[in-house]
């Protein structure tokens, strides 16, 4: 197994250097977590069409190109980011992330790819590939949610990607659709796309992919479909490849997890689900959507040397960094959406994570006319 850990490496996206939101170990070594190295390969043969080969883009990082073949593979979500920006900075094709998800084959996903395609139902799979995406390689935080006869996939920026967001969200999109496109044998029938950022000179290229309704600008990254879709069966169903694939993706996931507690991933994503509602769970609310006493909880915590309103905070302070920096709400809806209920006490809790107000940290990270001088897309 190629297992690479980061060291001294340069802080992901807008991060500081072990400036943590909250003042804890965990917080500042979010970086650290693991995923594996899948969908890296698909963005590598993409560049090399034009002229980028991936030694320029695995060197920076810390790998070498064997290390995209071995289906153990792992690296740090620091250095998936540092992967990202040196393509961002290498791309002469706005669209490299588009067309490089569309690159993707079942098998690329090793049994990861297989598991998924073998459950009776399109919404088995997507609940296995939702809770085990750390296996497909992803960095933004995805949970799913129904709205009336909608599905709905949305993903957070919990590293305040900004720049580069467009990159990933557009690579991580794509290959979601052509996932389900492998496992459905067909389009999934989308309905809308939301994206925070502004339309791009190549905004068309969006509609003629996912064959819907695109929305820029949004406060959101949402993916919508037809919620009919989940009941419809997968023609290559197989419960015995299902049962054998899920036995080998339970122990690569255990082997990720030997970095981030299982624990303290199922406390942030509960609070990530809660918290994109605007409804910031308490401590005893947490304990009860995870099945568990209070005092169990906080005693499970207190093992690894974290607390838990210290996790909750976190997932705020990503939660407000991420709508300052990737929309254009104001201040006064980031602090609503974030949970207070008025922006003078957002400010001072802004001041207390970051040392900077709101207002300053929108103007550090504004990316919002990076699109300005692209070549439009045929």
């Amino acid at each position: 197994m190629i297992e690479v850990r980061a060291r001294d490496s340069e802080p992901a996206g807008d991060e500081r250097p072990r400036t943590s939101p909250v003042g804890r170990k965990y917080s500042s070594s979010y970086d650290d977590v693991v995923v594996t190295t899948i969908g890296m390969a698909a963005l590598c043969d993409e560049m090399r069409t034009q002229g980028v080969n991936r030694e320029s883009l695995l060197a920076p990082v810390g790998l070498d190109g064997p290390a995209l073949d071995d289906p153990s593979g792992q690296i740090t979500y620091g250095m998936k980011v540092k992967f990202f920006q040196n393509i961002g900075r290498l791309t002469r094709d706005p669209c490299v992330g588009l067309r490089a998800g569309q690159r993707h084959r079942l098998q690329d996903f090793g049994i990861y790819g297989f598991a998924l395609s073998s459950f009776a139902t399109l919404g088995e799979a997507l609940s296995f590939g939702l809770a085990n995406h750390r296996l497909a390689g992803s960095i933004l935080e995805r949970n799913p949610r129904f709205d009336g006869e909608c599905a709905v996939i949305e993903c957070h920026d919990v590293f305040g990607l900004h720049q580069i967001l467009p990159l990933v969200a557009d690579f991580a999109f794509s290959t979601m659709h052509r996932v389900a496109f492998l496992v459905m044998g067909r389009p999934l029938r989308s309905l809308r796309l939301r994206l925070p950022y502004p339309a791009p000179p190549h905004a068309a290229l969006y509609s003629d992919l996912f064959h819907c309704a695109v929305e820029f600008d949004a406060d959101v990254l949402e993916w919508h479909f037809d919620k009919a879709e989940l009941s419809e069966p997968c023609p290559n169903a197989s419960l015995l490849t299902q049962r054998m694939c899920v036995a080998v993706c339970d122990q690569m996931m255990r082997s990720l997890e030997t970095n981030e507690p299982a624990i303290l991933r199922a406390v942030r994503t509960e609070c990530f689900r809660a918290g994109s509602a605007g409804d910031f769970p308490s401590v005893p609310d947490l304990a009860m959507r995870l099945h568990m006493s209070q005092r169990t909880l906080t005693r499970r915590l207190a093992q690894i040397g974290v607390n838990c309103q210290d996790i909750i905070d976190d997932v705020r302070a990503r939660l407000a960094k991420e709508l300052l920096g990737n929309t254009g709400l104001s201040v006064d809806e980031v602090a609503v959406h974030s949970g207070f209920s008025d922006a003078s006490n957002f400010s001072k809790a802004f001041r207390r994570w970051t040392t900077e107000t709101p207002a300053e940290y929108r103007r550090r990270v504004s990316w919002r006319d990076q699109f300005e001088g692209l070549p439009k897309s045929n």
